[in-house]
Parts: structure tokens; sequence; C-alpha cells
């Protein structure tokens, strides 16, 4: 009986130990208890995020290279401890966060989260011995935040978008009779890093798409996502939507990007769009310049990032169209092939369409300006050089292009940029004529320094013969064009 009755506390005890074994999930390593001889084995931690490591620094020899708090911190690198008020460096782990899954890095880093301070986690990765001068702990694959496992994501392709689905070549969108952002089919709304999501707002009998952002300034930063369906984009593509912004604060930002794939890898292209509003007002049938993406298939991703500052501030967005409308007349391009050395416009030889530009004094000239967001050809005009003027009138000649009847509605488009590091250089310093008429451009367009902007200008007419481009100034600046096209509209 002895034997016997010993026999089964040795049997329960053995069952009591292995289930109680520490370095899993639910019985986590307390950081005194991580074994550093074992570097090849996975363990789970718990402890406190207290701080980071300081980002001018590349080793931590003293707790002088230690950050106790969020400002100016490392973002691939934690310091845990096993409680929050720790300061004792021998006492600490460094986490690194740069070979961890990507969804992790974007929830855990303090750059980013600084409301992650003083909270507790559990981590699954491998001890280190000596990770830049203390103990540490890596390859991060699993981690529990608030008691929520962190959703993982493919840094190949992180929203899992579905790019072997059939693309639409137009999209229109005005968010009416849904209550959720999950009710559009294939559209898709994913936040990567705090807890805000792509709501829809109705006030007034209309819906429009809405992120907002509210609370003090040492709350979470916020990277929320809101992305169409597949589209195929056509030369003749136009993306448009409308914008409001509500409450504004600097702190926020609205950008868009063109999402596409390429060798398995999902690319994110942003987009320069000029008319998104940065002061609480709205703007409509803001245009999305997708000239670069012509021919391809992609995504278009708004892409909403910011920090509250105590008041509630907010991007609405609403009429997101791509249409096909209106059909390319005319497109010049200047030639895919870059040049090596400017020539001037009378003498260039690599127009799209030959015969229709001539430059007065011969003064502009196509180059390959390599600074631009856009690598092509461009049409190069110096408005002066030294407090000296240049003055000079391109013409274009597309009499025998253009139709004479059967359109409405026509448009001169182009992107236009400066190679000058200043901003807000007047896009009308130059003029633009058809047949002689001078068309409107807003006084309030103005230029990047290295970046394309697009443009389009009513044409008051169902016909033209001649555009005309001319400059006569001293401002010491440049002005290259790029992508210049006229659309019409079918007459019925």
């Amino acid at each position: 009986m002895n034997i016997n009755t010993n026999i089964i506390f040795l049997l329960i005890g053995l069952v009591s130990f292995n289930a109680c074994s520490q370095g899993t999930q639910n019985a986590p390593y307390q950081l005194s208890d991580i074994s550093y001889t074992d570097t090849l084995k996975g363990v789970w931690i718990k402890g406190y995020i207290v701080g980071g490591m300081k980002k001018s620094r590349d080793m931590i020899k003293s707790t002088e290279d230690i950050q106790w708090g969020v400002s100016g911190v490392n973002p691939d690198y934690l310091i845990m401890a096993s409680n929050h008020n720790e300061t004792d460096i021998q006492k600490c782990l460094l986490v690194d966060l740069s070979d961890s899954d990507l969804g992790i890095y974007k929830a855990l880093n303090l750059s980013d989260n600084p409301a992650n301070l003083y909270q507790q986690i559990r981590c699954y990765g491998f001890p280190s011995p000596n990770l830049y001068g203390m103990n540490g702990f890596k390859f991060i694959s699993d981690v529990t935040l608030q008691k929520k496992n962190i959703e993982h994501l493919d840094i190949a392709n992180p929203f899992n978008l579905p790019f072997d689905k059939m693309p639409a070549d137009n999209l229109l969108c005005d968010f009416e009779g849904i209550s959720r952002i999950e009710e559009l089919p294939d559209w898709k709304s994913k936040t990567l890093v705090g807890s805000t999501h792509w709501e829809i707002e109705k006030k007034n009998e209309d819906s429009k798409a809405t992120i907002t952002i509210e609370g003090e300034p040492t709350g979470h930063i916020v990277e929320t996502w809101l992305i169409t369906p597949l589209l195929k984009i056509n030369p003749n593509s136009e993306f448009t939507f409308d914008c409001f912004a509500e409450n504004y604060i600097s702190t926020i930002t609205l950008a868009i990007y063109f999402i596409n794939e390429a060798d398995g890898k999902t690319i994110f292209t942003e987009i320069p769009v000029d008319r998104i509003p940065a002061a609480s007002k709205g703007q409509k049938n803001i245009e999305v310049n997708l000239t670069a993406f012509a021919g391809k298939t992609g995504f278009i991703g708004f892409k909403f990032t910011g920090f509250p500052y105590r008041k509630k501030s907010a991007y609405k967005i609403d009429n997101i169209k791509l249409t096909n409308k209106r059909e390319i007349l005319f497109w010049e391009s200047f030639g895919n092939t870059p040049m090596k050395h400017p020539q001037r416009i009378n003498n260039f030889t690599g127009y799209d369409n030959p015969k229709v530009f001539q430059a007065k004094n011969n003064h502009a000239d196509i180059r390959y300006p390599k600074r631009f967001y856009l690598k092509s050809n461009v049409m190069y005009c110096v408005l002066g050089y030294r407090d000296k003027p240049y003055s000079d009138e391109i013409t274009m000649n597309v009499s025998h292009i253009i139709p004479d009847t059967g359109y409405k509605n026509l448009t001169l488009s182009f992107d236009a940029g400066t190679t000058e590091d200043r901003y807000g250089t007047p896009l009308n310093k130059i003029s633009i004529k058809c047949d002689g008429i001078p068309l409107y451009i807003n006084p309030k367009w103005t230029l990047a320094g290295s970046i394309f902007k697009k443009f389009s200008l009513d044409i008051p007419a169902k016909t033209i013969n001649q555009v005309s481009f001319s400059y006569s100034d001293n401002l010491n600046i440049n002005i290259a064009i790029d992508n210049i096209m006229i659309k019409g509209e079918r007459e019925n």
C-alpha cells in the first residue's frame, strides 16, 4: 500500500509540475527567472515597458544610454522590467523589435505608441545574454498587450490585398445606404497603429467615410487606412474625391497612395495631392494624378496618421470616383528615353507628336531633371538668371490633331514643378492661352520644389487650334512642365 501510494503521489506531482512549467504563454518567465544558457530555445516572458534605448546610442553601458520614458527613444528597442518603477539597469531587459513581425513592431514601438509606457506585456522570443551591452530578448514573434494578442502582418502584403481579382476601370462610392465600411464589397479598412477606425458618419441625409481622433497629447499615434477595390488605371483615368477637415490640427495628415504588386511584394507609392485641406474646410473634386500608373492595376489607399491633441479632429471623404469619361485627344510626354543633355524646343526630335511644338525665341528646352518625383523628360522654362529676365513663347499647333466637332467640356491638363527647393512659386508666372484666349489660372496654385503637381484648366471652346505657354520674368527660378493633355467628352 505504501509503495502504491507513493507512486500515485509521484505521478500527481509530475502532472502538476508539467501543467505549471514556466516559459509558456500561460506561465511566462519573470525577468529574473530567464536562463541565458540556452539561446536557441524560445520562451514566453512578462514584464513592464519602462523606456527605451536613446536614439543617439548604439550600446548600453550605463543608465545614461537609457531613456526612462518615451521622448527621444530608438523605436527599434524597448526596456522591460519586472515592475513599472524600475530604474536599475541590472534588473532590466533590452527587447529588440527590429526583427519582429511588422504588426508587432507597429503596435509596440514607443515612438508611435507612447501610451505603451508602463504597460505590462507578454512576449515570445529568444534570450540573448549580451545584446548591445545588457541582457536582451530578440526575434519576437508573439505578443500580448493589455490582454489582447497583437495581430501579425505579412510584410510582403500587410493588408492581405487580393491582387489576383478582376480589376474595375471605374468606381463610384458615395457611402450612402450603409452603416459600416465593411458593408462595401472589396473595400478594406485597416488600422496599423492605435485603435481608431474609419467609420460611416451620416448627417443631414448625407454619409461620409470619417476618421476621428481625440484625447490628450500623450495618447497613441494613429495610422489607419481606407483602401478601394482593385482598379485598372487607363491613360485617360481620372480619380477624384471630396475631402473635409473638421477641427483641423497640424498633427494629423491624410495622404493618398497607389498600391500595387511587384516581384511578390506590395509597393506603396505616395501620390502628391495639392488640395487636401490643411485647415478646417472642405474641398470638392480633388484630382489625383494617376498618369505614372497608366496601364497598371492596383489599389488607391487613403492613409490617415496623427496624434490627438485634446480636441476632437477628423477627416471626412466622400464621392470617390474613378472615371474614363474624358477621352485623351492629345498627350505629349516628351519621350521616355532620358536625355543626357538639354535640347532646345525647336531642335528636339523625340516628341510623341512631331511638328507640334515651336518656341518663338528658342530659349526653352527639353531636358531630364533627375530631382523630380516623376522621372521623365520635361519642357523646361528658365524665368530669369542672375536678375536677367528671360522670355519665350512656346506654341502647340494642334489643329491637325483635335477634331473640329464631336467633343465638349475640353480641358488642358499638365504636371508642373520647379527644381528650386523653395515652395510657393505661383503657377500663373506662366501665361497659358488657347487660340489667343487666356485660360484662368487660380492665383493660389503654387509649385513645390522637385515634386510635380497636376493642374487642369477649362478650355472655353469645343475645339482648338493652338495652345501657347509664355513667360517673361527675372524670378531666377525654373518651371518644368510634363504630360500635357487635352481631354474632351463626346457629345451625344
